[in-house]
């Protein structure tokens, strides 16, 4: 505790005419100047202790390449952490920026809040023994916010929440499975004189066993769903002058701040149980940098390379999200460029044969059960039990990799039927459907480079993959469409050249 009283003494920052500086160490001095310029968002990561404490972690973003990192400045004062947010920002935009916020127009609150934002209000309310006085960081033009229904169906529409749901009714049907696999072993005796156990005990063992995994897992399941609930506790996300701002959290709560000009797409993604609601989420990407070496946790961690300002809300309302949050990516292109026919006998063969988990299970299982009948042939008579065992899960098996099949079929045809792209003088859009859909608005000004990916089976089908990387992500991030016709992907990537043709 004395060396970091001591530590502490020597970290300090200041505010120059065009740069904000960081320095810090005793023997080894480390200073770091960051111009306004460059600064991309400030973060904020707040534990428990810390908000009882009444000081925060700062984070300082500003997308210096693949290695870039955070800058941190640790347990900072509540009230010194809205001063650095407000001061950044305000220098920032000083630079030639400061009249792009006062063209946002005020907005109206989606969701007029849920049960948990009263504590959330109250838990902020105290602010700490350290924070001091609250400082005015601007004045707020757009705000939203999370009603009842949208808490609760954000965290059960999740991908992780659909993956433990999954589990648990695979997990059921494996433990049905076996049992009347049991049953049906039950009518030769060989097996059950060879393993000693009574039938009896041992399909009691089997249930057993089973109820305390559907058990296990549900309750995984029930804790996820609180926590997500919990983490999404006191969500708002406003519009503060040049800057979108993002907060949550009931225990640990987190705040993003990110500058306007820094959004590099919006994504409007949904889930399967979304789509079937005509539901979606809305997020912005943003340039991803890894985590500090000064911060208390894992500096391996990446930053997520999404800024989700809405988790859950119905499909017609998310481009009014779009455009009172960022009025300056109110217009987007459409998607106006299916796929052609040709892609869907390629989605089908490259999903449900050449990478079809169903396909290669099946290949599998009739592998090890020919492998099972030929130790059976070679074994002494009276000994042949793998045989039996194989010929009983034969067919649950093959049964089970025909549903999966099945399932990869219906998803190529989802995703050959809702995918497709375009473009106009704002910007790409391209939408990638299936089981659920992620549609992606690239503005032109934010595309690093286009290109056209064609091998020789898509040259020879006519079709090719369009792909646009935007700065998003430590090492860039790629949006593409694979199987593309070939004529419209040239005139997107002759529109896309620096010297080529803006109509469309």
């Amino acid at each position: 505790m004395g060396a970091r009283a001591w530590t502490y003494r020597y970290i300090w920052y200041e505010f120059d005419e065009t740069e904000f500086s960081f320095y810090s160490g005793i023997l080894n001095k480390r200073c770091t100047h960051v111009p306004y310029s460059k600064i991309q968002s400030v973060n904020e990561r707040v534990s428990l202790l810390q908000r009882l404490a009444g000081v925060r972690t700062v984070n300082i973003d500003t997308a210096g390449g693949a290695s870039n990192k955070a800058l941190v400045i640790s347990y900072v004062e509540r009230s010194a952490a809205e001063y650095l947010r407000r001061e950044l920002f305000r220098r920032k935009h000083i630079e030639g920026e400061e009249g792009r916020g006062a063209a946002v127009a005020p907005g109206s609150l989606a969701g007029r809040g849920n049960v948990l934002d009263g504590a959330a209000a109250a838990i902020d309310d105290i602010r700490g023994v350290f924070a001091k006085d609250a400082v005015n960081t601007g004045v707020v033009a757009c705000e939203y916010r999370l009603g009842n229904k949208e808490l609760l169906l954000s965290a059960l529409c999740g991908r992780a929440s659909f993956g433990l749901a999954l589990a648990t009714v695979m997990a059921a049907l494996v433990v049905m499975a076996t049992l009347a696999i049991l049953a049906v072993l039950a009518d030769g005796a060989t097996f059950f004189a060879a393993t000693g156990v009574p039938k009896s005990d041992l399909m009691l063992v089997c249930g057993l066993t089973g109820f305390l995994l559907l058990l296990c897992l549900t309750m995984t399941w029930v804790i996820y769903l609180v926590g997500v609930c919990l983490s999404y506790g006191g969500f708002q996300a406003r519009r503060r002058g040049g800057r979108i701002e993002v907060e949550r959290g009931l225990i640990t709560h987190v705040f993003n701040g990110i500058d306007v000009d820094r959004i590099q797409s919006v994504h409007i993604h949904q889930t399967f149980f979304q789509r079937l609601m005509r539901c979606c989420s809305v997020s912005y990407g943003r340039v991803g940098v890894a985590t500090g070496e000064e911060s208390s946790g894992s500096s391996s961690q990446l930053e997520t390379d999404r800024l989700v300002v809405h988790p859950f809300l119905p499909i017609a309302e998310a481009w009014g999200v779009v455009q009172g949050l960022t009025p300056e990516y109110a217009h987007a292109p459409v998607a106006s460029t299916p796929l052609p026919k040709v892609a869907l006998r390629r989605a089908i063969t490259r999903r449900a044969v050449l990478k079809g988990v169903g396909f290669w299970l099946a290949v599998a299982l009739l592998l090890l059960c020919a492998a099972a009948f030929a130790a059976d042939a070679t074994a002494a008579q009276g000994h042949a039990q793998l045989g039996d065992f194989a010929a009983a899960m034969l067919i649950p098996g093959l049964l089970l990799c025909v549903a999966i099949a099945a399932i990869e079929v219906v998803g190529a045809f989802l995703w050959h039927r809702r995918s497709a792209f375009g473009f106009d003088n704002s910007g790409t859009i391209v939408v990638n459907g299936g089981y659920s859909t992620d549609t992606v608005i690239v503005p032109r000004r934010k595309m690093q480079y286009a290109c056209l990916r064609a091998n020789p089976l898509q040259r020879h089908a006519g079709v090719a993959t369009v792909l646009v990387r935007t700065a998003a992500g430590v090492r860039g991030c790629d949006e593409r469409l694979i199987d593309a016709p070939i004529a419209e992907a040239s005139a997107w990537l002759d529109w896309a050249q620096p010297e080529g043709s803006r109509a469309v």
